[in-house]
């Protein structure tokens, strides 16, 4: 059975189409790995106690975010602080409109350190540059 052209166009139509998700799932792929350990994780930030000195140093230095309870993305970034998010200068849009509408913040979560802000999850790293505290070292 001979192919007609409109068959062959079709074919390689899919074929492009195959092609684009399967580029897509990879460039998803890489992203999300690649940033989920470029600092999110660090041994020693399982320990309390150093966790909480981190949170704390991140508060003095005037470090604060912005965000909302139903924010999936905000409350992954609190996940990563455990039960020491408590430590963290946090601001809940959805009690604080106003706040936020008067920064110009609508999408979550937001850090912000002297006037300059950032949207996103920061890893650990990103924030201890930022703030210029120190993350604990690996054993």
């Amino acid at each position: 059975m001979q192919k007609t052209q409109t068959d062959r166009k079709l074919e390689i139509a899919l074929k492009a189409l195959l092609v684009v998700f399967l580029l897509v799932g990879l460039i998803k792929s890489v992203w999300f790995n690649g940033n989920r350990n470029s600092g999110m994780i660090i041994e020693n930030m399982n320990s309390g106690s150093a966790r909480k000195e981190f949170t704390n140093c991140l508060n003095k230095s005037g470090l604060v975010m912005y965000g909302e309870d139903t924010c999936e993305y905000c409350q992954s970034q609190k996940r990563m602080f455990g039960s020491d998010f408590e430590n963290i200068n946090y601001h809940n849009c959805q009690f604080e409109q106003e706040l936020c509408q008067s920064k110009g913040i609508s999408n979550y979560p937001v850090w912000e350190k002297d006037g300059k802000q950032s949207l996103g999850i920061k890893t650990f790293t990103e924030l201890a540059d930022w703030s210029r505290c120190k993350l604990p070292q690996k054993n």
